[in-house]
Protein backbone atom coordinates (compact mmCIF):
# COMPACT_ATOMS: atom_id res chain seq x y z
CA UNK A 1 0.00 0.00 0.00
CA UNK A 2 1.17 3.76 -0.78
CA UNK A 3 1.48 6.19 1.80
CA UNK A 4 -2.42 8.01 2.52
CA UNK A 5 -3.03 11.39 1.50
CA UNK A 6 -5.37 13.28 4.14
CA UNK A 7 -7.99 13.57 1.63
CA UNK A 8 -7.77 9.40 1.71
CA UNK A 9 -7.92 8.89 5.33
CA UNK A 10 -10.93 11.93 5.62
CA UNK A 11 -12.21 9.09 2.28
CA UNK A 12 -12.08 6.20 4.44
CA UNK A 13 -12.79 7.54 7.88
CA UNK A 14 -16.11 9.40 6.41
CA UNK A 15 -17.13 6.02 4.00
CA UNK A 16 -17.19 4.19 7.42
CA UNK A 17 -18.94 6.74 9.16
CA UNK A 18 -22.00 7.14 6.40
CA UNK A 19 -22.47 3.81 4.70
CA UNK A 20 -25.84 2.72 5.50
CA UNK A 21 -24.56 -0.97 5.24
CA UNK A 22 -21.94 -0.60 7.03
CA UNK A 23 -24.00 0.98 9.99
CA UNK A 24 -26.37 -1.70 9.36
CA UNK A 25 -23.47 -4.91 9.53
CA UNK A 26 -21.43 -3.67 12.79
CA UNK A 27 -23.97 -1.35 14.62
CA UNK A 28 -21.52 1.62 15.17
CA UNK A 29 -20.85 5.48 15.36
CA UNK A 30 -18.04 7.51 14.77
CA UNK A 31 -17.90 10.52 16.26
CA UNK A 32 -18.30 13.91 14.02
CA UNK A 33 -14.99 15.31 14.50
CA UNK A 34 -12.77 11.78 14.76
CA UNK A 35 -12.71 11.74 10.97
CA UNK A 36 -10.36 15.12 10.38
CA UNK A 37 -8.61 14.81 13.84
CA UNK A 38 -7.03 11.14 12.34
CA UNK A 39 -6.26 12.31 8.91
CA UNK A 40 -4.10 15.71 10.06
CA UNK A 41 -2.71 13.17 12.58
CA UNK A 42 -1.73 10.50 10.43
CA UNK A 43 0.02 13.21 8.01
CA UNK A 44 2.15 15.37 9.80
CA UNK A 45 5.16 12.93 9.17
CA UNK A 46 5.51 12.28 5.10
CA UNK A 47 7.71 9.21 5.76
CA UNK A 48 5.47 7.18 7.93
CA UNK A 49 3.48 4.77 6.36
CA UNK A 50 0.14 5.92 6.40
CA UNK A 51 -2.11 3.37 5.45
CA UNK A 52 -0.65 0.49 8.12
CA UNK A 53 -0.58 3.14 10.47
CA UNK A 54 -4.65 3.37 9.96
CA UNK A 55 -4.91 0.28 9.66
CA UNK A 56 -3.20 0.00 13.51
CA UNK A 57 -5.53 2.66 14.70
CA UNK A 58 -8.54 1.51 13.58
CA UNK A 59 -8.13 -2.29 15.45
CA UNK A 60 -7.17 -0.09 18.01
CA UNK A 61 -9.99 1.61 18.31
CA UNK A 62 -12.67 -0.76 17.22
CA UNK A 63 -11.37 -3.21 20.23
CA UNK A 64 -11.54 -0.66 22.60
CA UNK A 65 -14.81 0.41 21.47
CA UNK A 66 -16.05 -3.09 22.04
CA UNK A 67 -14.70 -3.39 25.28
CA UNK A 68 -16.65 -0.13 26.52
CA UNK A 69 -20.24 -1.22 25.35
CA UNK A 70 -21.48 -4.49 23.08
CA UNK A 71 -24.26 -2.51 22.03
CA UNK A 72 -23.43 0.15 19.73
CA UNK A 73 -19.83 0.43 19.00
CA UNK A 74 -19.15 4.12 18.84
CA UNK A 75 -15.54 4.77 17.61
CA UNK A 76 -14.49 8.55 19.03
CA UNK A 77 -11.40 10.04 20.70
CA UNK A 78 -11.25 8.44 23.95
CA UNK A 79 -10.74 5.25 21.93
CA UNK A 80 -7.06 6.04 20.77
CA UNK A 81 -6.13 8.05 23.75
CA UNK A 82 -6.47 4.42 26.12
Amino acid sequence: MDNFTKEDVLEVLNGFKKSQKLKDTYNHEVEDALPLIVAEDLVVDLESPTSHMLQILLTKMWNRAKSISSEVLHLALNCIKS
